[in-house]
């Protein structure tokens, strides 16, 4: 089994840019998700940036799991470059048709490229694909979705815990005249409430921004053009697997 080297520098890719511009908050702020995401008014580089962004921790996560999961089975039917050209493929061209059907909306996170990655896995990769397609909202959401909701409230309540040590701090530092350390202890203080905000408002940008099917099931229907554009000797493997299957289904209910 080859290496899953595009599989990796993706999640990788999501990872980074997802850490770097939300840091410790935990969150990418919101002027800077605006920024990134991709609406038709916006920078036209914003219609490959914002597959590398996400609203929040279950979002990004959300949409990690079946990239993982998707891309090392696609791995062992097509090249690493051939991943990467389908996930741009997908993601680009599906938000674009998708903000023509709907303008105005915008468009953030991986999932239309992740779907297309889906959808060209069904025609290469049939019976490894329909179980990852029972397997992996089952992670997600008993073992994804949990964690990410614990990583919140820890990180939430730290900050909560520095927020208060740092009120006391900078009270004390007044009692004793230190203007210096007060005035720096405040400072401090101030990043501490701003981070804590960023935390919760992030938190609430997650929970109210809704998936959107649509953009979906464009994502998956380009997955399988680009099979059948440009993998046609590849597809015809998958077929035979579908052929096998319905062979056996059919020697199974001809014994009954």
């Amino acid at each position: 089994m080859k290496p899953p080297y595009a599989t990796t520098l993706l999640s990788l890719s999501l990872l980074a840019a997802y850490f770097f511009l939300a840091g410790t908050s935990l969150y990418i702020p919101g002027p800077t998700m605006e920024r990134l995401a991709f609406h038709l008014n916006n920078n036209p580089l914003s219609a490959v940036t914002h597959l590398f962004i996400h609203v929040g921790l279950q979002h990004l996560f959300g949409n990690l799991v079946p990239l993982i999961a998707f891309g090392i089975i696609l791995e062992l039917a097509i090249s690493a470059m051939d991943l990467i050209a389908l996930f741009i493929f997908a993601g680009v061209l599906s938000s674009a048709l998708f903000a023509l059907i709907t303008p105005g909306a915008g468009l953030i996170g991986a999932s239309a490229a992740i779907s297309g990655m889906m959808g060209a896995a069904m025609l290469l990769k049939p019976k490894q694909t329909i179980l990852l397609l029972l397997i992996t909202p089952l992670l997600i959401y008993y073992a994804v979705y949990p964690a990410t909701a614990a990583v919140y409230s820890v990180r939430l309540e730290q900050v909560n815990v520095e927020q208060k040590q740092l009120e006391v701090k900078v009270t004390q530092l007044i009692r004793e005249n230190k203007t210096v350390e007060a005035k720096a202890a405040n400072a401090t203080l101030a990043q501490a409430q701003a981070a804590k905000t960023q935390i919760v408002e992030g938190k609430k940008t997650e929970e109210k921004t809704p998936s959107t099917i649509t953009v979906h099931l464009i994502g998956a229907a380009l997955g399988i053009i680009f099979v059948f554009g440009f993998k046609r000797r590849k597809n015809a493997e998958g077929m035979k697997e579908y052929d096998n299957a319905i062979g056996s289904a059919l020697k199974i209910l001809g014994r009954k």
